[in-house]
């Protein structure tokens, strides 16, 4: 099973077991994954339709990126021998000026694309929540990835715990109600 979601996950009255769930608003249950380990992961903080467009952008990165390559490997010669230019006929250097212009405008639309990416990434940012609520227990065998940090949680917890990232880490510690976040 897979659940994407753009608000939050509340399990208000049972447990969590097997799948790959992903909030931008996070994750709560009274219990988490169970005895035997089946595989669950949990994806708090997480905009999967800023992902999905992120993607798309850095394929279109990678294009532009490979048609710059190919472009330089043939204008390469000329730009370092100059001389090679003035032996060409007008009509061929003409196109060579063409092309170099040409690769100045992907590495600019490279550029921007890149631009667009990042703030794509900060406004994900802005309005989630990458935490995880657990009432009772979290077992064994959750992973957890929130940001940049992943965690296999290697023997049962008992909560109430809330779990997030810090410090390029995921730490866990006890929940009380001031950890509560007023969800619009």
């Amino acid at each position: 099973v897979v659940l994407l979601c753009l608000g939050r996950i509340f399990v208000k009255y049972g447990s969590i077991r097997g799948g790959i769930l992903s909030a931008k608003k996070g994750i709560e249950s009274l219990d988490i994954g169970n005895e035997i380990g089946i595989k669950t992961t949990l994806i708090p903080g997480d905009d999967f339709e800023i992902n999905a467009e992120c993607k798309k952008i850095e394929e279109d990165i990678l294009k532009k990126h490979e048609e710059l390559e190919s472009l330089s490997k043939r204008v390469a010669p000329f730009v370092a021998n100059k001389e090679l230019i003035a032996k060409l006929p007008p009509d061929a250097q003409e196109k060579l000026k063409k092309t170099i212009y040409y690769m100045k405008t992907i590495q600019q639309e490279k550029v921007e694309l890149l631009n667009r990416k990042n703030k794509l990434l900060e406004q994900s940012l802005q309005d989630a929540t990458p935490e995880v609520v657990v009432m009772h227990y979290i077992h064994h065998g959750v992973v957890l990835k929130i940001g940049t940090s992943r965690r296999v949680i290697s023997s049962l917890l008992e909560g109430p715990l809330r779990l997030y990232q810090e410090n390029d880490r995921i730490t866990v510690e006890p929940y009380s109600s001031k950890h509560k976040k007023k969800i619009p």
